[in-house]
């Protein structure tokens, strides 16, 4: 392909007209997931925050220990399983304990929540 066709090519990609058609024909779907990734969250977070009343954690800490569970749902949703999983929670724990979190409570939630087991 030569320069001019790819120009060409990529000024009708960038057409605002194109555009608004092939977001428009994805809206749907993107809502849809959207919804699904939503829900999932919020169920995540219901349960972080029994395991850390249970657990008797300071709620100041609670985001924190949010933002910890949101980085396993990313590791859980990129790695299916096995001992990739396993190896990242172990260097997640470690670097959240350096960040002043409890060892004991982030095993909780990566074992209880996420299913993750402990090594």
């Amino acid at each position: 392909m030569d320069a001019i066709r790819a120009a060409a090519a990529y000024d009708t990609k960038l057409n605002p007209t194109r555009v608004g058609e092939d977001i428009t024909a994805l809206k749907g779907d993107m809502v849809a997931q959207y919804g699904i990734s939503a829900v999932t969250a919020a169920g995540d977070e219901d349960a972080v925050r029994a395991m850390l009343g249970v657990e008797g954690e300071p709620v100041l800490d609670y985001p924190f220990y949010y933002a910890f569970s949101r980085k396993l749902r990313k590791l859980l949703q990129t790695y299916i399983g096995g001992d990739v999983v396993q190896a990242e929670t172990i260097l997640l724990v470690a670097l959240w304990k350096s960040r002043g979190l409890t060892e004991n409570t982030l095993w909780a939630i990566a074992t209880g929540v996420f299913t993750i087991p402990a090594p």
